[in-house]
């Protein structure tokens, strides 16, 4: 299929791994955790509860105290947790995971390459396609794979020769090639009566065009220096300097485009002007943003995330599979720093509209906005990328 955004010049791509939840097979599993009394442990239940609570503390120690290290954290199919580092690394993590009380639950796996490393590789290979250095004929996609420990690629028809071509010039260490065949997607682009200040999810079009829902707005966001607020949306709805309208039943123009970041390997983000609160609408009404991060895959119920396009509403408790990917959209684009959604296909009218974790019943934090869509997946720029490149933060309520 192909990738296409999803305004109403649609935009999406494609895949069909699933990362999350894997069983540990084919890395020769090693455990290095401090020692453990098996048979207390037999006698007592662990809960998903304790799972979900270890794994964010154990997220927040290795990638902050081993940033350069940190390979990805997963749990297998029997509930442990696998914290995956470099194998210079191991005994050090291993300590710290005893210090913080967390090794019955874990075990430290050794890996190759860390994520660090994978995440450098995949911003290069999209500077070496754009630069023909590589042929990428029948690219759509690649990016870090957690429990390949590689960057993986996708193709739009498996072809050996393209394979053979990609592992030779990166390193067949550094770099895997899926047999799955994927079309080229495209870029997607509704809350239809909304009034200042604005919420995340409205709909959007460019003042001028016939109303209707072409993108979606995302969160509000706040100049780290100035304190200015913009409201994000995806950088193919709209060009730098457009105004951006709203409102079916009275036409209201929210503000301009006055920040955009839409190049090839890049960002595709807009900031709008005008005035916002730190809200998104739901399917039952509107919830208050609290926070904001990136989801890691691999980690259970913690990496499922909502997606809530303007066209097509909320999709809760879809599986993050992926992070740091880089796309090749069906218009020749290439986007980098997505996370990819699984079970999802957004439709077109939902770009540039919030992606989010709940904290609570009228609670969220946000993930990043909806860029493109793939087979039965849905792209999401990250919002840690959004906020270090244009030095603003995610308003809270």
């Amino acid at each position: 299929m192909n990738y296409r955004k999803l305004s109403s010049f649609q935009r999406s791509a494609v895949i069909t791994i699933t990362t999350a939840m894997f069983a540990s097979v084919g890395f020769g599993v090693v455990a290095y955790a401090a020692p453990r009394n098996d048979q207390n442990l037999s006698q007592t239940p662990v809960t998903s509860t304790d799972i979900t609570s270890a794994v964010g503390k154990i997220q927040s120690l290795v990638s902050k105290s081993f940033p350069m290290a940190n390979a990805g954290v997963t749990i297998t199919s029997d509930q442990k947790i696998e914290i995956r580092v470099t194998p210079e690394s191991v005994n050090s993590v291993d300590q710290a995971v005893s210090q913080a009380g967390l090794s019955s639950l874990t075990q430290v796996v050794p890996e190759a390459n860390s994520l660090a490393q994978l995440k450098s590789l995949t911003l290069q290979i999209a500077s070496d396609a754009q630069a023909k250095k590589i042929d990428a004929t029948h690219i759509v996609r690649w990016g870090p794979d957690v429990n390949e420990n590689k960057v993986v690629f996708y193709l739009d028809t498996y072809d050996a020769a393209t394979a053979t071509q990609l592992e030779s010039h990166y390193g067949a260490n550094l770099v895997d090639v899926s047999k799955t065949t994927e079309q080229r997607g495209h870029q997607t682009s509704s809350r239809t009566t909304d009034t200042a200040p604005y919420y995340g999810g409205d709909a959007i079009w460019v003042h001028g065009d016939t109303p209707g829902t072409d993108c979606s707005t995302g969160f509000e966001v706040r100049n780290n220096s100035t304190g200015a607020s913009y409201e994000l949306t995806a950088g193919h709805c709209a060009a730098h300097g457009a105004a951006i309208d709203t409102n079916f039943s009275s036409n209201r123009t929210i503000g301009t485009v006055a920040l955009q970041r839409f190049v090839y390997g890049g960002l595709d983000t807009d900031l709008i002007t005008g005035s916002f609160d730190p809200l998104v609408w739901t399917n039952s009404g509107t919830a208050t943003v609290v926070g904001s991060g990136d989801v890691a895959p691999g980690q259970g119920s913690a990496s499922l995330i909502t997606v809530d396009g303007a066209a097509s509403g909320e999709h809760r408790q879809l599986p993050v599979i992926e992070n740091d990917a880089c796309v090749i959209y069906e218009d020749g684009v290439y986007t980098c720093y997505l996370t990819v959604v699984s079970g999802y296909q957004a439709p077109g009218g939902d770009s540039g509209g919030p992606a989010y974790q709940y904290a609570g019943a009228t609670t969220v934090n946000a993930v990043g906005t909806i860029d493109g869509e793939g087979d039965n997946e849905t792209f999401v720029q990250q919002i840690s990328d959004i906020e270090n490149y244009f030095n603003v933060t995610t308003a809270t309520g």
